[in-house]
């Protein structure tokens, strides 16, 4: 048998060197006590500057032996990258140290992270045989991770990025409720091994509040599954299930999200901005469907609310100009109230919400609103039409005065007033015609007939006031 063996001894610079012993037969070509000790920075040399990654004094060491027979290749590696290995990612500084281990097939990658003033450790596992031919992603061995982060601190303007990203991609957004039929930019899959990924998030600053997330993920090649992802935030609770289908062009994702006292804040980083304006502490079910090609774009959305919840605000929501200005209007009200001043803004003591939504309407069952220390209430249904798809929407709703600030029972003979709100996306204006057509209709019963006429006529001028007149008093 031939044999050849010496020893190989590399000197980069007098700062990176690599050395081992070879030995090769008819039967095995072998290195032994390999050697490599390898500064990062000389990448930057070699193949230039890397956008945002720094690799500052971190080396590459890697020790052990490598064995081939029969165009088999069995290593037995350990190997380390760090310890200051960082990355900036919108102005935070993101370290990360790497060691682990390659063991005939088997291999072991071990990864902590330095962020957010907090830790997350990452553990990698699998089995990988060099010089086996696999067919696809599919037919690579499973591989486990598991992942553990620590006393993260969240901060703000990781939100504000993600709302900018979701401004881009709702300028994507399809005008329809469906993406069939329609051309993508991207018809390639989702290329990653299978892999089962158990997750372990504790005391995570978000918003001063803390977020624990507990969860379990599996990653396939047709599909991405969660199964009881666990969370608690503040007071409060969250269970998400979801399954993602994942074809050639595009992705489907089923959802289920239950709530106990959760205060949506603990998903601010995680929520497009139509969620993130809402805050407060949710009881519920959230369910529904999210289509999209792979790159994001083309997405539509159905989506089944049925919660209810306390203390919070809805930011897009502010309806005291159009309320007073309404109020303003009603003849048999304007006159006979000195305060007219009504605050009808966003936040709410209690709100019960039932509807559901997609990316071209958003339809509501239910509306029960409370705001802050019951002064007012609006109850009722509707649906609004989201920008920028185009058309109106149309909510009735009924306003209640529960400060007693209108005297509404002496006046109209009522305790609130129906109300109509038109307009696309949140841009809602009332309906004059339709609160004074059923406000003198309730006036009848506490006024004379010929002083509602007039008051009417003050307001509605032509055509249009003996239209409702004839109704009225037909």
């Amino acid at each position: 048998n031939k044999k050849i063996s010496g020893d190989l001894n590399l000197s980069l610079d007098n700062i990176n060197t690599a050395s081992a012993n070879f030995t090769y037969t008819e039967k095995q070509t072998s290195l032994s006590n390999i050697n490599l000790d390898y500064q990062l920075m000389n990448l930057s040399n070699t193949i230039g500057k890397i956008d945002n990654i720094s690799f500052n004094d971190s080396r590459l060491n890697l020790n052990g032996d490598i064995s081939i027979e029969k165009q088999i290749i069995k290593p037995n590696l350990s190997f380390k990258i760090g310890p200051n290995l960082s990355y900036n990612f919108n102005g935070e500084n993101i370290s990360n140290s790497i060691d682990g281990t390659f063991k005939q097939s088997l291999y072991k990658v071990n990864i902590l992270t330095t962020l957010f003033s907090g830790k997350i450790n990452t553990s990698v596992n699998g089995k990988f045989e060099i010089g086996k031919e696999y067919k696809d992603f599919s037919s690579y061995p499973l591989v486990s991770t598991l992942i553990r982060g620590e006393n993260l601190k969240i901060p703000s303007k990781l939100f504000q990025v993600q709302n900018k990203q979701t401004d881009k991609a709702s300028s994507k957004v399809d005008s329809t409720a469906s993406v069939k039929n329609k051309k993508t930019n991207s018809n390639t899959p989702i290329l990653l091994p299978q892999s089962d990924i158990k997750f372990d998030f504790k005391n995570i600053d978000v918003e001063k509040e803390k977020l624990n997330l507990l969860g379990n993920i599996k990653l396939r090649s047709k599909y991405i599954e969660g199964k009881n992802i666990k969370m608690n935030y503040s007071k409060g609770k969250g269970d998400l299930n979801f399954r993602t289908n994942l074809n050639k062009d595009k992705q489907k994702t089923n959802f289920n999200f239950s709530l106990i006292r959760f205060d949506l804040n603990g998903l601010k980083p995680f929520l497009p901005n139509i969620v993130e304006g809402i805050t407060g502490e949710f009881n519920g079910k959230v369910n529904g469907d999210v289509n999209s090609a792979l790159d994001g774009s083309n997405l539509s959305y159905n989506v089944r609310v049925d919660v209810n919840a306390k203390d919070g605000e809805i930011k897009k929501i502010n309806l005291t100009e159009q309320v007073n200005s309404l109020i303003s209007g009603i003849p048999v009200i304007k006159d006979k109230v000195k305060d007219k001043n009504i605050k009808v803004d966003g936040n709410f003591q209690k709100l019960i919400l039932v509807g559901a939504f997609q990316n071209s309407r958003y339809a509501f069952r239910k509306i029960d609103f409370e705001g802050v220390k019951k002064k007012v209430a609006l109850k009722g249904q509707g649906f609004l039409i989201p920008a920028p798809n185009k058309g109106n929407g149309e909510l009735k709703l009924d306003f209640y005065d529960n400060e007693g600030k209108l005297k509404l029972q002496k006046n109209i003979g009522s305790n609130y007033i129906p109300l109509k709100l038109i307009g696309n996306d949140f841009n809602l204006k009332p309906d004059y015609g339709y609160t004074t057509k059923l406000v003198a209709k309730k006036a009848l019963k506490t006024k004379g007939k010929e002083t509602v006429k007039k008051e009417i006529k003050k307001l509605l001028k032509g055509k249009k006031a003996k239209d409702l007149l004839k109704g009225l008093f037909k």
